[in-house]
């Protein structure tokens, strides 16, 4: 649900809505590939607070990854996974006033409490939204009413305060930063909004080194336009996605687009309708298929975690509403990147074009483009893959004569992103042939070099 303070958050977790109406936005069920064995995490705010596992392809509830009060935990809110497996976990203190938060650890296989982080000086006062970039730990704080927000940065491994990003847009009273992520561009974005003012908000761009650089969006809010922004994600197409709320009663709360090159609006996705019951989100997130997955905080529908083709603004119910799910808000897979929150897609494995050659004569040594002519290609598109052909035996070999050789080639991509290395092994006949005048002999070629493909 919609955060603008401590207590006041707390008071509304309490509240139970009644289930009587379904969403008025049209439905449509997607065709998923399996995301193989990787699960969704989903901090719930309900109680203390937990976090929830589900499967990734079914959206059948797992288990409770990490139970309520482990470590401390009140009010789970930010959450990536460390390189090593680890999860970390922003720990907003929903309710407790006047206590600063703090970041745990938990262990990624088990959900059990590690250590906290990020709990001496420089402490956030209430942690929103982290990602994690070369060991350095980024965390929005919120801060509160009198408590100008900030973003801070931490030492991955030992939770050691390195300072706060300085930005001069926004006077400190109302600077309060939600969540964080950062874009292709390699800079920093941030959604901030002022708590005293319901309508409009900023998005915020720190370069690399954590230097401001600008005020990338900057929208003084109202009907159909970005009001207390909260989550914040690129997509697949570059575009930049935010949740945004309803101005007033004769608003609805959105998804809001923006290109991701520009900061210019370009459409939004409604989550509600006017005449119908409020069904808004805090965070979002996209996982496989390019889809955006939504979880509804509060409204008729809390509980739901919605799958949207955002192409079309089409959604299927990932999770349905009124289960193990009460008060979503912030959610990450096994596989998102802590940095970007990009879906890390499983490497493909390149096809390898390589026949067994025909029939050489003895004494005839291994060439390029006769016997050792392999190529790789995207198995989907068919497109040739750049990359290395090593060879065994490599080229200017003479084999012995024989039937039924192997010839064996490894290729290893020049993106290692998004491709594994690959094999495959032929089968070449060397025959004893009547010598000819004019066959070469192995004496007149040199060492050669793996290929390379451009």
């Amino acid at each position: 649900m919609e955060k603008q303070m401590k207590n006041t958050i707390a008071i509304l977790l309490a509240f139970c809505f009644l289930l009587s109406l379904t969403a008025t936005t049209s439905v449509a069920s997607p065709s998923i590939t399996d995301t193989s064995k990787d699960s969704l995490y989903i901090g719930d705010a309900a109680g203390n607070g937990t976090v929830l596992q589900f499967n990734a392809s079914s959206g059948n509830f797992t288990k409770i990854f990490v139970s309520e009060n482990n470590g401390g935990l009140v009010g789970p809110m930010g959450l990536v996974f460390e390189e090593n497996g680890n999860l970390l976990l922003a720990n907003g203190m929903i309710g407790v006033s006047g206590v600063h938060g703090d970041i745990l650890r938990f262990n990624g296989i088990t959900g059990a409490f590690e250590r906290a982080l990020a709990n001496g000086t420089g402490a956030p006062y209430s942690p929103n939204g982290i990602v994690l970039n070369h060991n350095i730990i980024y965390a929005a704080d919120l801060g509160d009413i009198g408590v100008p927000g900030n973003v801070s940065t931490y030492n991955e491994h030992n939770g050691m305060f390195l300072g706060n990003l300085s930005q001069n847009v926004i006077p400190p009273i109302n600077y309060h930063p939600r969540s964080l992520v950062f874009g292709p561009d390699g800079n920093l974005y941030v959604s901030v909004r002022d708590i005293h003012n319901a309508l409009g908000g900023h998005i915020l761009r720190f370069n690399p080194d954590g230097s401001f650089k600008n005020d990338f969006i900057n929208d003084t809010g109202g009907v159909g336009k970005l009001n207390r922004p909260d989550g914040i994600v690129f997509g697949p197409d570059g575009n930049l996605y935010i949740t945004s709320f309803r101005a007033d009663p004769t608003d609805v709360d959105s998804i809001q687009i923006y290109a991701g090159k520009t900061g210019q609006f370009m459409r939004k996705i409604d989550l509600d309708s006017v005449e119908g019951d409020r069904n808004y989100a805090q965070a979002l997130l996209f996982g496989s298929n390019e889809r955006l997955f939504v979880p509804i905080s509060n409204g008729i529908n809390h509980g739901e975690v919605r799958r949207y083709n955002v192409s079309d603004g089409s959604y299927d119910s990932f999770v349905k509403a009124g289960r193990e799910l009460q008060y979503p808000w912030y959610l990450t897979f096994g596989n998102t990147d802590p940095t970007t929150l990009d879906d890390i897609l499983p490497l493909s494995t390149p096809g390898i074009i390589f026949d067994s050659p025909t029939d050489i004569c003895r004494g005839m040594p291994l060439r390029y483009g006769n016997q050792l002519n392999a190529s790789a290609i995207n198995t989907t598109s068919r497109a040739v893959l750049p990359g290395t052909f090593y060879y065994d035996p490599d080229v200017g070999t003479v084999l012995r004569e024989g039937q039924n050789q192997s010839l064996n080639v490894t290729f290893v991509p020049s993106d290692s992103t998004k491709y594994t290395t690959a094999s495959k092994t032929v089968h070449i006949n060397v025959n004893e042939c009547p010598e000819k005048h004019g066959f070469f002999h192995q004496t007149e070629y040199s060492t050669f070099l793996p290929f390379q493909w451009e």
